[in-house]
């Protein structure tokens, strides 16, 4: 597809080179991943069987020196073939937990050099690799884990290389990226996520109004990380946000997001837009952004005219309807409130997975929708593409063993979906829209349509008869996910061969 590759939203589909850009994104590993060959390090065997049970998935700024291949440092292009050829068609990026390994232990306990009871010490013997920060080394003081302090107005030149470089090698492929600013598991749930953390006071040169540790927890941090009243941290958040957009102002397949688990305030988001609005005008430059915030603070930036003009995709992983119909959605700026709680949405059901994105694609029909759910659920696949939903992020099996890129486990059923969808429905996609007033059953039968066109996908979640309010088909053939299978269906009377296929009917 060449490095001009672009990708746009197009009736709330995201597109690109003119056809529809369906399909899982892989999530990033943001730390562990011992491998079981290695001998771990003394200070690390009482934790061996929780750390040695991880995976590593691709991070595209993971670092071991001297060492390239899956799990350390990546071949970039080895990398990019991967997730081509294993059927993702993004990628989402957050910088790490942590700088290096020694706190995969979950202890902030752990003293800063050279005060340490480790009978080695850790910081003479830094286990790699390494998860490098977008922020530079000073090359002054002493930080928590033993390297100079970071400067928060400088950027780690490496880190920024690699991930433009990515970009560029997704494009080529028709991927794309998707950026977290930030990860907000370094200022919540654990005291270890923030000990090492660049903006951490004891970890930084600027004088920054920040808690420290061992004195605070977490949710201090929380609440002063997102407090752009601050002039200090104002500046500075607006530098970064500035200088992420900088950096991959040349790549038309990055799309920019507040960054994992955001759970943050609606002041904090509004000023994040802002901030990309002015460079925006500022620059002459455009850059694809995604909400992903909680569901108080989505629903408020939506409805705010001037702001909701600068979003293009929706990430709706931030809540959802329970199994029975109940909203889970806590509101953003609860710092106590982890982001990790939108693990919780495996408990509902496919059902209330497809009423959410319908109903937020009928009211937003000019963002394309993203999701976050487990990927080996057929049913709940197709309730996000039936309800108008372009891509799942993660929580698929580890596509590396340390040594090789393996295959992906549970999301089999989205891969043959997108490859129908890029290879047989094609740009046909990008007109339709969920329209449940055209069939039977539409609380079982999940229908997309273009009417115009006679164009439908139907996802026939019981099985049993399906009936559109369309002329007669020239063309109908039914699809079956879990395989990837076709077969006709006759011009009218379609019964589903079992629950879970896909009828689709192509206008003449």
């Amino acid at each position: 597809m060449g490095l001009q590759s672009q990708i746009s939203v197009q009736n709330g589909w995201l597109v690109c080179c003119g056809r529809p850009l369906i399909g899982l994104g892989h999530e990033c590993d943001g730390w562990g991943g011992l491998r079981k060959s290695h001998t771990p390090p003394e200070w690390i065997k009482p934790f061996r069987e929780w750390v040695f049970q991880l995976r590593p998935r691709v991070n595209v700024c993971r670092h071991w020196p001297g060492r390239m291949g899956p799990g350390s440092t990546e071949d970039l292009v080895q990398a990019a073939e991967a997730l081509g050829r294993l059927g993702f068609a993004a990628y989402e990026h957050t910088y790490g937990l942590w700088y290096d390994r020694r706190r995969d232990m979950h202890d902030a306990q752990v003293k800063r050099p050279p005060e340490t009871d480790h009978p080695v010490n850790p910081w003479d013997n830094p286990v790699e690799p390494f998860f490098e920060q977008p922020w530079d080394r000073s090359g002054r003081g002493l930080a928590y884990d033993g390297k100079t302090l970071y400067d928060l107005r400088s950027y780690n030149p490496w880190y920024f290389d690699r991930l433009r470089a990515f970009a560029k090698l997704c494009a080529a492929r028709g991927m794309l990226l998707l950026h977290g600013h930030h990860n907000q598991h370094t200022i919540l749930e654990n005291s270890a996520h923030y000990a090492d953390y660049a903006w951490n006071p004891a970890n930084c040169i600027q004088a920054l109004p920040m808690p420290p540790l061992p004195e605070t927890v977490c949710v201090c941090a929380a609440q002063a990380f997102y407090d752009v009243s601050d002039p200090i941290k104002r500046e500075l958040h607006r530098d970064y946000i500035r200088r992420c957009l900088d950096e991959l102002s040349d790549c038309r397949n990055v799309m920019h997001k507040h960054g994992a688990e955001y759970t943050g305030p609606l002041s904090f988001t509004q000023f994040w837009l802002d901030t990309i609005a002015e460079w925006k005008s500022e620059t002459g430059k455009d850059a694809l952004v995604c909400l992903c915030a909680t569901k108080d603070v989505t629903d408020a930036v939506l409805a705010d005219e001037r702001r909701n003009a600068h979003v293009d995709a929706v990430d709706l992983r931030g809540w959802w309807y329970q199994e029975d119909g109940s909203l889970m959605a806590p509101l953003g700026g609860q710092e106590d409130q982890p982001g990790r709680y939108q693990g919780d949405i495996a408990q509902t059901t496919a059902l209330q997975l497809y009423r959410q994105v319908h109903e937020y694609r009928m009211a937003h029909p000019d963002e394309a929708l993203i999701h976050n759910i487990a990927s080996s659920d057929i049913a709940k696949l197709w309730a996000l593409l039936a309800g108008g939903a372009s891509m799942n992020v993660g929580q698929l099996d580890a596509v590396t063993d340390g040594v090789n890129y393996a295959d992906v486990t549970g999301g089999e059923s989205f891969i043959h979906t997108a490859t129908f969808i890029r290879d047989h429905v094609g740009a046909a996609l990008i007109p339709m829209a969920p329209a449940p007033t055209l069939v039977n059953r539409p609380d079982e039968n999940w229908c997309l349509g273009d009417a115009r066109a006679h164009n439908y996908l139907v996802y026939a979640s019981a099985g049993g008869r399906v009936q559109l309010k369309t002329p007669e088909a020239s063309h109908a053939r039914w699809f079956d996910p879990t395989n990837g299978q076709l077969r006709d269906a006759g011009p009218s009377s379609w019964i589903a061969p079992a629950a879970g296929w896909v009828l689709w009917v192509a206008g003449s």
